[in-house]
């Protein structure tokens, strides 16, 4: 995979037809510690560039715009057989990046990993060759973490203008060499799933038992015991995943979970309120009673599996 940029000495903005080439490959071996709590993520790049002279070397100008930090693991200059040089480079570099988590955990994020040259003008420009257009040669799948996927790629030249907003009038723009590869990955974690809405299920679940009890004095106690459970269960759920999604400012997939299983918990409580109330007046047979607790049962259980499918399919 080559990609070029140029260099011309004329003082122009329009594209040159005549320019210095410098093949350049990119491959990102490694892309870990997404970290939605710091917007950050964290990559390992190589990069490679043929050169016809010692110096200047076009791979120390290199620069990365929006990373936030970058390490240098390797630096290597060998002199090829037809005279030219071939340098190369492996970096660590973690990158900024806001992740949209209104889908966590089965969320899509775009990630862009840009590299410009800040010491040519606008006269400098990357081109990607024609044997560049396999964008799957630039990363592999193992590269991406456990749990995550590669929908698509892309990867995109061009030449980026930079206005200088202090002194717009007496400042002339300047103009960066621009190379940026864009991927869309996908977290598909049912382990991470479960682990996150186990408490808030429990929760559910052990309020819905208590539709099944009873409602005469001989299981008060157990129905307190199970309803005081479950109110924990929920606010354990509530607090870890605020923790989770802190930077999160939409109505998360989290969000209506958790509120259809508050909804579905009060309305549980709700009937077995009235329905007490209702035996304690003697306006209502036990064997009515029963068949309410039946039919409130079966409808919170059909509201639970719709109301799942529905924030889990984005809606």
């Amino acid at each position: 995979m080559l990609l070029y940029y140029s260099l011309d000495c004329s003082a122009t903005t329009t594209p040159v037809r005549h320019y210095l080439t410098y093949p350049i490959s990119l491959k990102v071996n490694h892309i870990f510690d997404i970290n939605t709590q710091n917007s950050t993520f964290k990559t390992m790049v190589s990069i490679e560039i043929k050169h016809p002279t010692l110096k200047p070397n076009p791979l120390d100008d290199i620069a990365f715009p929006d990373a936030y930090n970058k390490k240098l693991l390797s630096y290597t200059t060998d002199q090829l057989a037809d005279g030219s040089y071939l340098s190369s480079g492996k970096y660590i570099l973690t990158i900024g990046k806001h992740f949209d988590l209104s889908q966590y955990p089965f969320e899509k994020h775009k990630l862009s990993i840009v590299l410009e040259n800040e010491k040519f003008g606008h006269n400098t420009r990357y081109l990607l060759s024609n044997n560049m257009s396999q964008h799957n040669k630039v990363i592999q799948k193992t590269a991406l973490p456990s749990g995550w996927r590669l929908l698509s790629s892309k990867l995109n030249v061009s030449l980026y203008r930079f206005k200088n907003a202090l002194l717009p009038n007496t400042t002339p723009d300047t103009w960066h060499s621009r190379l940026s590869y864009t991927l869309i990955i996908k977290r598909s974690d049912l382990r991470l799933f479960f682990l996150i809405f186990s408490t808030l299920y429990l929760a559910y679940f052990l309020n819905l038992y208590t539709l099944f009890l009873p409602l005469h004095q001989d299981f008060a106690i157990l129905r307190n015991s199970l309803i005081v459970t479950s109110i924990f269960s929920y606010i354990g759920n509530y607090f870890v995943t605020s923790n989770l999604l802190i930077n999160t400012l939409h109505f998360s997939l989290v969000d209506k979970i958790q509120t259809l299983v508050l909804l579905l918990m009060l309305a549980t409580l709700i009937v077995t309120t009235i329905v007490t109330k209702k035996i304690e007046q003697n306006k209502l047979l036990f064997g009515t009673e029963k068949k309410v607790r039946q039919i409130s049962c079966i409808t919170s259980i059909l509201l639970f599996i719709v109301g799942n499918y529905w924030a889990l399919q984005g809606g």
